[in-house]
């Protein structure tokens, strides 16, 4: 089976989060038949050469934009440039776990009929200084259950079929949770999803991980709420329980980002 990996970079990424990530794909049993690299928007000359540094060691391939144009854009941008028909994702401060490429290969070779596949992953500040993890239900209707009030697949560790992702319009343009409405989008189209029990990424939480999740970004974060129950995949007694949640949420997202835990 031959892969494809979709990284994006951005001139807020550091050198330091880059070689981690490029690193923690280089030790991999297995490694991407390609790397597909989207370069958001004008980077530091001191990030653009440590890129060309690494093309040496890993299949690269970079694409450059112009100027930023978000995460929803960049990916549904690479994914047209991916030549293989299955895609792993990871963003370029998050650091692959030990054989995380090899596990999601087997399993889905062992089975086909699944069309995005993800884990669990454990976070950290200060790598490899794990504080806490994201645990998500691992079989398809465990995963449409929890999809009511919560994102049922972490993001960093998803494995997909890009010709089904595309087909379905691939990722909304919204400015946050896309991939929560990609999730659902997925489900409402037939597509099969599992999540593995196992850890295959470890993902950087800051400051700004809180702050862009805060209350001044409700608006966003509430949308998949409404999604769903448009589609009919939650009911209204649902659709408050959810606000009420993601309220709850953003608020404790913005008292953390002011305080800085």
């Amino acid at each position: 089976m031959k892969t494809s990996l979709l990284l994006s970079v951005y001139d807020k990424n550091t050198i330091e989060e880059l070689n981690r990530c490029f690193k923690s794909i280089h030790s991999q049993s297995i490694i991407p038949d390609e790397i597909i690299l989207i370069i958001d928007g004008p980077i530091k000359d001191a990030l653009s050469f440590e890129i060309k540094n690494w093309c040496k060691d890993l299949s690269i391939k970079t694409f450059s934009l112009k100027e930023n144009m978000g995460l929803a854009y960049v990916l549904n941008y690479g994914m047209k440039l991916c030549t293989n028909d299955w895609v792993f994702r990871m963003d370029i401060d998050d650091v692959c776990a030990e054989d995380r490429f090899l596990k999601q290969i087997k399993f889905i070779r062992e089975n086909p009929d699944i069309d995005i596949l993800g884990g669990n992953i454990k976070c950290f500040k200060k790598f490899p200084d794990f504080f806490s993890g994201r645990i998500v239900p691992s079989r398809f209707n465990s995963i449409k259950k929890f999809m009511k009030y919560r994102n049922p697949m972490n993001h960093p560790s998803v494995f997909f079929n890009k010709n089904k992702i595309l087909d379905i319009g691939g990722y909304p343009n919204a400015r946050l949770g896309q991939d929560y409405l990609l999730w659902i989008n997925a489900i409402v189209n037939g597509l099969k999803i599992h999540n593995t029990k196992e850890v295959l990424v470890y993902m950087k939480v800051d400051k700004n991980s809180y702050s862009r999740r805060g209350l001044k970004n409700i608006k966003y974060d509430t949308y998949p709420y409404f999604l769903m129950y448009r589609s009919k995949v939650i009911n209204f007694f649902e659709l408050l329980i959810g606000l009420s949640i993601r309220l709850t949420y953003c608020t404790y997202c913005s008292m953390r980002s002011i305080i800085n835990l």
